[in-house]
């Protein structure tokens, strides 16, 4: 009996993890190549659509831009064409996403076969090992060749692999894990810090640019509003008012996204060194602790916190007063199982009650969007059928336009607002929900001695006997369905 449990230490502590590189056996497929060839082909079809469509409305931009600088233009028809454009963009929008939800489509179902393929080889080689876990790569900070199975995929798929270092895939017979928090560690970096400040000011600028440009169309607007109501001011002034302000909207369009591009640009500018450097770290911490993974914690539900590493990455970035927890130099014994979240939830009763109560709600936002939809189409085709009859006024016209402005800034904000509304309503009622999930999780990991509890999407492949979702549900008091 001694003797049995000596070799079952042993077995315990020989357990081999392997990892994929999804990407790097699916470029080598030729399934996945083809399906490559042929959306791209799809992708030149529909970009050709969307540029015959761009050019069309480029030239109805010019007509009508010509059409508004002839002497006494006539207003009527100008309004008529500029509500043909207003249509003829939301189309074009319309298009591009119908377009891209097609592409998405085709390519998820040209897909299906090729993942299924190579999701099978995966599963041959776990179940070759006798049933151990393989991870995903990008669950993944820092990892050794040694670990990494994708050569054994592609042979198994019968491609031959090219150019491989000699040690990938000879499987580790003991591996050290550990993990690094991000959010943890990377705010408290001075570099960091000090980027932020710099993104701050440069956004800042920006912004104030744009409100500059926002104000001068806001006094244009109100001097074409005195020039409307005036009996002095000549159709001819007020003509040149109109375009000014036309252009300087366009301008401030085309600036707002230039603004978007620049910040953009400068946060990768400042924020990827300091990533990089972090990730350079974890890879030295790994190796000068003997750690054979390094996993992102997000993909973790149960650890141990003499695992984490993040005190000691945080350390050599020059993280001061870092509250992480040390990893220990010593753990190399793991036992790891993995939990499905998708499966257990819906076996919940307070998650199916969540579930209805963001239904209800989300019906009651959809019916006030839908309502204030209706209310801005029924004021717009108004405005559009009395423009088009003559019946407007000048002041009473722009009135109306500003009116139309205001509903339309109005209905934007409060798709924004609801956004997060609806955001925060499902984390306010999930909170509870995952609370009493981890609970039971860590009830289970602890009486199982498990060391490590990963997220089932962070596996391809993983030993059934390590699942623990049946086992939490019942230390939750439910019956499992299967």
């Amino acid at each position: 009996m001694v003797c049995l449990g000596f070799f079952a230490s042993l077995t315990a502590q020989a357990q081999q993890i392997g990892y994929v590189d999804a990407e790097y056996v699916l470029g080598k497929m030729p399934e996945y190549k083809k399906v490559q060839e042929e959306m791209k082909t799809y992708e030149e079809t529909a970009s050709t659509e969307i540029k015959s469509k761009e050019e069309e409305f480029q030239k109805k931009v010019k007509e009508l831009e010509e059409m508004a600088k002839a002497t006494n233009p006539n207003e009527s028809l100008l309004q008529v064409r500029y509500s043909e454009l207003q249509e003829m963009e939301k189309q074009m929008q319309e298009l591009q996403q119908s377009l891209q939800q097609e592409y998405s489509d085709e390519l998820n179902k040209k897909l299906v076969p090729v993942e299924e393929k190579f999701q099978k080889a995966v599963d041959d080689i776990s179940a070759e090992k006798g049933g151990m876990y393989i991870l995903r790569r990008e669950s993944l900070l820092f990892e050794l060749e040694e670990n990494n199975v994708s050569d054994a995929v592609l042979r198994k798929l019968g491609i031959s692999p090219t150019d491989s270092p000699a040690n990938r895939g000879s499987l580790k017979s003991t591996n050290k894990l550990g993990y690094f928090n991000s959010n943890q560690i990377i705010p408290q970096i001075p570099e960091y810090k000090q980027a932020q400040k710099q993104i701050e000011t440069y956004n800042g600028k920006l912004q104030e640019n744009l409100e500059s440009q926002k104000s001068t169309i806001e006094q244009k607007a109100q001097q074409l509003e005195q020039m409307e109501q005036s009996a002095t001011a000549s159709a001819d002034a007020k003509k040149r008012l109109r375009d000014e302000i036309q252009t300087l909207q366009a301008a401030l369009q085309n600036a707002a996204q230039e603004a978007q591009t620049k910040a953009q640009k400068k946060y990768t500018e400042l924020i990827n060194p300091i990533l990089e450097k972090v990730q350079t770290t974890i890879e030295q911490v790994a190796k000068e602790n003997g750690h054979t993974y390094v996993f992102k914690v997000e993909t973790i539900l149960y650890e141990p916190n003499d695992s984490n590493l993040s005190g000691l990455v945080g350390k050599k970035l020059g993280v001061a007063d870092s509250t992480a927890t040390s990893a220990s130099t010593s753990q190399t014994q793991n036992k790891i199982g993995h939990f499905d979240l998708q499966y257990i939830l819906p076996q919940l009763p307070e998650y199916k009650s969540a579930e209805a109560e963001m239904t209800v709600y989300a019906k009651q936002i959809q019916d006030e969007l839908k309502s204030k939809q209706d209310e801005f189409q029924m004021k717009l085709k108004d405005y559009q059928t009395r423009s088009e009859a003559g019946t407007l006024s000048p002041a009473l016209k722009a009135s109306k336009e500003r009116e139309l402005q205001t509903l339309q800034q109005q209905f934007e904000r409060f798709q924004q607002g609801v956004q997060q509304d609806a955001q925060g309503q499902e984390a306010k009622l999930m909170a509870p929900i995952y609370e009493k999930v981890q609970k039971a999780l860590d009830e289970v990991a602890k009486e199982g001695n498990y060391t490590f509890v990963l997220r089932a999407e962070a596996c391809y492949a993983s030993p059934k006997t390590e699942n623990i979702s049946d086992r939490v549900l019942r230390k939750m008091g439910i019956t499992p369905k299967n």
